[in-house]
């Protein structure tokens, strides 16, 4: 399996890359966004971070967080 991943997730008619990291085997990544414990989901807009959660995230969880930053 890939260590980066990504697909795409159209929501509220806005268009939500995601992208899957294993961070065991790509830690500069995680290193680059201070991931210390998995599973972490951030939310990045153009580079900058604006939410993140350590822990498990249902599906709606997600939307509820995008409902926020609309």
């Amino acid at each position: 399996s890939s260590d980066v991943c990504s697909s795409d997730l159209t929501y509220e008619k806005r268009t939500v890359e995601l992208i899957r990291v294993n961070a065991e085997e790509n830690r500069t990544i995680a290193d680059a966004h201070n991931v210390e414990t998995v599973p972490a989901f951030l939310l990045l807009h153009k580079g900058h971070e604006l939410w993140r959660q350590v822990g498990e995230l249902t599906v709606g969880e997600l939307k509820e967080v995008l409902d926020d930053f609309q």
